[in-house]
């Protein structure tokens, strides 16, 4: 009896004792005895409880026994239908942190396809280097350093997470000094933001390097320029979309030939402008060979960059209606 009982607390712990309480009477009942008489004597009875108690302690606590040990707070199962609640937190090395997608640079054939502004990932000149430059806003504000350091502006100058700085000028904006029509638009400048810069294109090697997108136009003239140089009185070179035609133009003569002819909105493309030797050069894509040269001996000049609608509410817009680059890559760069 007492090697029945040693197998039956260790084989199946705190049940199998159970069980051999409950069969203990009747198997002795068998032999004529009892718990408390017959052939086993109390103490014999008393010992062999005493060791199958100590074989069950011994059985509920053993790690091989086969059987989960009793729930503590730090292990208890947790109750799948429990909702969670404003206490629980996640572990910091739990959090994995997602690259951000790269902009989409896929032909938009349709403005509307254009998605919405996305939140506001930084400040522009997180992205580019805007040190020596200035923004004129629709509104016709302007932005100088060392506030454009840290300027945004939802949805007109921004810098969206997918990789760009949008920028947008609606037609109900603001004319500027030299012109009825909005835009949002940087202006070349030196010293760091301090002065406004002033070269000659016979002195010296003025480049201007955009990587960017035209990726909305106005409805009524759906005319924008993206990237000029200026000269100390008009533009000297504009890079200009009008329609599908996207083209360069010069104090308002149009340049041969065109940049693209069918321009689809949402094409990314490269654009440089390149002024040395009295001549002005526009590179589109290919920057090893020249689509338009200009020749042109003039002094005053700057780069600008970004958009700068042909057109306004004055003509018909719808005052929310509005031209829109974004823009990838911007360098500017002046050599002897």
């Amino acid at each position: 009896m007492l090697l029945l009982a040693v197998v039956a607390a260790v084989g199946a712990g705190a049940v199998g004792a159970a069980i051999w309480f409950a069969l203990l009477p009747r198997v002795a009942g068998r032999r004529g005895s009892t718990l408390l008489g017959g052939s086993m004597s109390s103490k014999r009875v008393a010992c062999n409880v005493a060791t199958l108690t100590l074989f069950t302690a011994l059985a509920s606590c053993a790690p091989d026994a086969g059987f989960a040990p009793t729930p503590t707070p730090d292990t208890a199962p947790i109750d799948a239908g429990a909702s969670a609640t404003a206490d629980a937190t996640i572990p910091a090395d739990s959090v994995r942190m997602v690259d951000l997608a790269p902009a989409d640079t896929r032909a938009i054939s349709n403005p509307g396809d254009v998605a919405a502004p996305n939140p506001v990932a930084g400040r522009p000149a997180d992205f580019l280097d805007l040190t020596n430059w200035k923004i004129t806003l629709p509104d016709a504000t302007e932005i100088k350093q060392p506030a454009l350091a840290t300027f945004s502006k939802v949805p007109t100058f921004y810098l969206d997470p997918r990789g760009f700085v949008n920028f947008r000028a609606e037609a109900g904006g603001s004319g500027s000094t030299n012109s009825s029509y909005p835009r949002s638009e940087l202006r070349e400048m030196t010293d760091g933001g301090k002065s406004d810069a002033r070269w000659s294109t016979s002195i010296g090697v003025h480049t201007l390097t955009i990587t960017q997108a035209i990726t909305h136009t106005l409805v009524v003239k759906p005319h924008v320029v993206a990237g000029q140089i200026h000269d100390a009185s008009d533009d000297l070179v504009m890079v200009r979309l009008e329609g599908t035609r996207l083209f360069v133009e010069n104090k308002g003569n149009e340049l041969s030939p065109d940049l693209d002819p069918r321009y689809i909105l949402g094409t990314k493309f490269v654009v440089r402008i390149e002024a040395s030797r009295a001549q002005v050069r526009v590179y589109y894509n290919d920057l090893a060979t020249a689509k338009v040269i200009l020749d042109a001996d003039v002094s005053g000049c700057y780069f600008k960059a970004g958009v700068y609608t042909q057109s306004n509410s004055s003509k018909g817009e719808d005052p929310t209606s509005y031209g829109e680059v974004r823009v990838f890559q911007l360098q500017a760069t002046h050599a002897p």
